[in-house]
């Protein structure tokens, strides 16, 4: 029973100490008296209940003030990677600070793909792209590429990088190694690509023995996810002829795919939706 007790004193003890902080915060920005005060610039009213240990708010009537909105994952890496696969020098500002962005510039560094970070904002990058396909640049040895759970650098460069010329490994941490890949694995063969995952589970790592390829005719599923589609979007103007990629069933969130799309059409590709 006494430590019962001595928990509750304790928690009581640190309810005060909230209330006494969001007091000490709100009086800082000139907000008055906690206990029951009003500002009459915003309608922010608060009142304090020492009995319940709690602070309640009001809404505020109006709010003035810049935002400045965090970088997308999705659009960030489908910037760098469609950067590095075009001709000449992309700015990308507004990178989401992320693992995913973290882990697709390291494997451009890693591919020898120039990426210069911007000194002043650590949210742009220059890329100089290689106008085509990104090839090994160690084209004797197999080169690996560890891309941690990043979803959005493993798949998309699973697709890429079979469009140009080297031995490659992508590979990731456990998590990523229980995540599906074997659908867009399968397009990419149907393309001629020699590229395979691990057969029991359909999951990463990720074998490459890239040779160039030269268009054709891909059918994949459209159920598991869209950035297998959107991977082989972003990889296929890279390729000698045209691509056809039909999908064999229900497309889940197709807007993603629109998001790939619009990009695409900004670096100049044109793709037909039929």
């Amino acid at each position: 029973m006494q430590n019962g007790r001595s928990s509750i004193v304790l928690e009581a003890s640190k309810n005060k100490e909230k209330i006494a902080s969001r007091s000490k915060w709100a009086e800082a920005r000139g907000y008055g008296d906690v206990a029951a005060s009003e500002d009459g610039a915003t309608g922010m009213s608060f009142a304090k209940d020492e009995e319940k240990n709690q602070l309640t708010v009001t809404p505020i009537k109006s709010l003035d003030g810049t935002v400045t909105l965090p970088g997308s994952k999705s659009l960030s890496n489908r910037c760098l990677l469609l950067a590095a696969l075009s001709d000449g020098n992309t700015r990308v500002e507004n990178l989401l600070e992320s693992d995913d962005i973290r882990y697709m510039l390291e494997a451009l560094d890693t591919l020898k793909v120039p990426v210069e970070r911007d000194a002043d904002d650590k949210t742009a990058v220059t890329v100089t792209g290689q106008a085509g396909p990104i090839d090994s640049p160690t084209p004797e040895e197999s080169l690996e590429l560890f891309l941690g759970n990043a979803g959005t650098a493993m798949r998309p460069l699973a697709a890429a990088l079979c469009m140009g010329k080297g031995k490659f490994v992508l590979d990731g941490v456990p998590r990523m190694r229980e995540r599906p890949i074997a659908d867009l694995i399968d397009g990419l063969k149907q393309l001629g690509a020699d590229v395979s995952c691990v057969e029991e589970t359909g999951c990463p790592p990720v074998t490459i023995n890239a040779n160039g390829l030269n268009g054709g005719t891909a059918s994949i599923s459209g159920k598991m996810s869209s950035q297998f589609l959107s991977s082989l979007l972003m990889a296929s103007p890279v390729v000698d002829g045209d691509v056809t990629i039909a999908i064999k069933d229900e497309l889940i969130s197709a807007p993603y795919v629109s998001l790939t799309i619009g990009l695409m059409k900004k670096f100049g590709v044109n793709v037909k939706i039929e």
